[in-house]
């Protein structure tokens, strides 16, 4: 069994080989990164998350945001003050 049956091949077979191993490990590669964002894991940051959903009194709401840093100083206060008019 002098190299299993391999001495045979050219160089097209080989090549061939190459490609068919590269597109498999891109495939499980493509597989386990969709399985990761489908399954919602927080594991790989991969793409924008997206908005949170929103829970809470409006204030609340506001103050998160502001602690994000989603908004600056003066937009909190403009917003707050419009929250408290309405009520």
């Amino acid at each position: 069994m002098n190299g299993w049956g391999y001495q045979h091949m050219g160089g097209g077979a080989w090549a061939l080989m190459i490609f068919m191993m590269i597109v498999f490990w891109v495939v499980v590669v493509i597989g386990i990164v969709a399985f990761m964002r489908r399954s919602g894991s927080s594991t790989l940051p991969l793409g924008p998350t997206g908005p949170t959903t929103a829970s809470g009194t409006p204030e609340q709401i506001l103050r998160a945001r502001f602690a994000r840093g989603e908004i600056d100083d003066s937009e909190f206060r403009i917003r707050m003050a419009a929250l408290k008019d309405d009520t």
